[in-house]
């Protein structure tokens, strides 16, 4: 089941306070950031009984985990079979693949382990742990290390989506081997840290949020970068902005376009998947009716979500009625997915468009 979401953005560098606002620069005037990806580490258990076992390193710059693993696996002396497909499905029923980046044999054999690295917390609390299959979702950036979970057997929250370090390990472990050749380091080095969110270009994005129905609620003291009399600002929105004529036009930064949003508004005003997906069982005999939603889902925009359908007649004859958000780039494209799989950085699912327009409106069908 495909989505449709919305997104925004902010902005940092400080001038000069007005009217309890404070105005900013032009962000397109940053810097652009020299290598526009994440940064990886891909650590290989390599030897042999006889000589002993080293961990060998490779550095990728890559967007996703997966993408590491396949940049290193030459460079480090392994073969691997793997799903490569972002997507599945066909015809307008395309979706993110839960299976992404599934790795099936390591050098010929399925017998072998993989391992992450969680460093999103104190570097006492920091932990190798064993990978989930699906090598895709995760993504070295900090703001979706720090917010994005892969599903428990319930589909609650489980591991942590973020990692920046990976090692392959041939053969079944439970926990990371130490090294056996002579002089090596038992356990990997240097790790490589979560790739951090610049206030540069490719990070940032810039949203038109607009209300015509009127019922959207800004959480009090939410302060935005926002565009205010051919300037932008940095002050606090309300509700009566989302409701006027032009409505409210934001920026903010982040690694995809759901993490650029947040950024611009808070999580105070969105509610929204942070699991990569959820598998929702109708609980009928039959499976036609269960369905997908994935991460950056969203449920409530500024307090607000889908209502209906809702049936009636009028004078054209029977309708159905939606509210919704609808989402689209600022030139007009519909979006195909949520908004966290869209990125202006190398290598994403989706290439993002600088802007996008998010709209609450009413929908009414004729049938």
């Amino acid at each position: 089941m495909t989505s449709n979401k919305m997104f925004v953005v902010m902005v940092a560098t400080m001038m000069v306070a007005v009217t309890g606002a404070v105005m900013l620069s032009s962000a397109d005037e940053v810097p652009a950031m020299s290598n526009p990806t994440g940064a990886y580490n891909v650590y290989y258990y390599s030897g042999d009984a006889v000589t002993g076992y080293e961990w060998k390193v490779q550095p990728a710059a890559t967007y996703d985990l997966f993408q590491a693993v396949q940049e290193a696996s030459t460079a480090l002396g392994f073969t691997y079979t793997a799903d490569t497909a972002k997507t599945w499905g066909s015809g307008y029923d395309i979706n993110p693949s839960p299976t992404y980046g599934t790795i099936y044999t390591i050098n010929n054999s399925t017998d072998f382990t993989i391992f992450v690295y969680d460093n999103r917390t104190s570097v006492a609390n920091h932990h190798w742990e064993t990978a989930q299959p699906a090598l895709g979702w995760y993504r070295c950036f900090a703001d979706y290390a720090g917010s994005v979970y892969f599903p428990s057997a319930t589909y609650t929250f489980g591991a942590t989506a973020g990692a920046a370090n990976v090692a392959i390990v041939p053969g079944t472990h439970t926990s990371m081997p130490d090294a056996t050749k002579a002089g090596a380091d038992l356990q990997p080095t240097n790790m490589q840290s979560l790739t951090t969110i610049a206030h540069s270009s490719e990070y940032l994005y810039t949203f038109y949020v607009k209300d015509t129905i009127g019922t959207s609620i800004v959480a009090t003291g939410t302060w935005a970068t926002y565009y205010h009399e051919g300037e932008w600002v940095y002050g606090e929105i309300d509700s009566d902005m989302l409701k006027s004529s032009d409505g409210l036009r934001v920026r903010g930064y982040g690694s995809d376009v759901y993490q650029a949003f947040k950024d611009a508004i808070g999580l105070a005003n969105i509610y929204v998947q942070l699991i990569t997906w959820i598998y929702h069982d109708q609980g009928t005999p039959s499976t036609s009716d269960d369905y997908y939603t994935y991460y950056s889902w969203y449920d409530l925009i500024f307090g607000q979500g889908t209502q209906g359908p809702y049936y009636g007649t009028d004078e054209i004859g029977n309708y159905s009625r939606y509210i919704y958000w609808e989402a689209e780039t600022h030139s007009g494209v519909y979006l195909s997915f949520s908004p966290g799989y869209y990125s202006k950085l190398n290598g994403a699912m989706e290439a993002a468009s600088t802007a996008y327009d998010y709209t609450y409106l009413e929908s009414i069908y004729h049938y």
